[in-house]
C-alpha cells in the first residue's frame, strides 16, 4: 500500500480483512476462490480508473500503518489495558522502592 498498490487478496481471518476495505484500497474475495482472485486481477488491471481510485487509496491506507500512527495508537492501547487492569503509572517503582527498604 505504501507504494500505492492496490491489494488482492482472500479474506483470510487475520491480516488483509483487517486493514483493508473490500473495494477501496483493493478487492478482498473469498478465501480459496481462485476464480474470484483471477477476476479480481483482471478487474484492476483492466480499468485504468478502478486502477487509480485503489492506488490513492492505498497510498492513505498506509499512512495509518507508519511509525508515529502505530505508535500512538500502541501508546493508546497501552494507556487503556494499564487503566482498566488498575495500574498506575509509577506502582512498580514504589512497590520495588518498599521491597529495597524493608517496608
Amino acid at each position: 500500500m505504501a507504494y500505492g498498490t492496490p491489494l488482492i487478496s482472500f479474506a483470510i481471518k487475520y491480516g488483509p480483512r483487517d486493514i483493508l476495505q473490500d473495494r477501496e484500497a483493493g478487492i478482498l474475495v473469498p478465501c480459496g476462490d481462485e476464480e474470484a482472485l483471477a477476476a479480481a486481477l483482471i478487474a484492476v488491471i483492466s480499468d485504468k480508473s478502478l486502477q487509480q481510485s485503489m492506488q490513492q487509496a492505498a497510498l492513505r491506507n498506509a499512512q495509518r500503518y507508519y511509525g508515529s500512527a502505530i505508535a500512538g495508537r500502541w501508546t493508546a492501547w497501552a494507556a487503556d489495558k494499564r487503566a482498566s487492569a488498575g495500574c498506575r503509572r509509577g506502582a512498580r517503582k514504589r512497590a520495588g522502592k518498599k521491597a529495597s527498604s524493608g517496608g
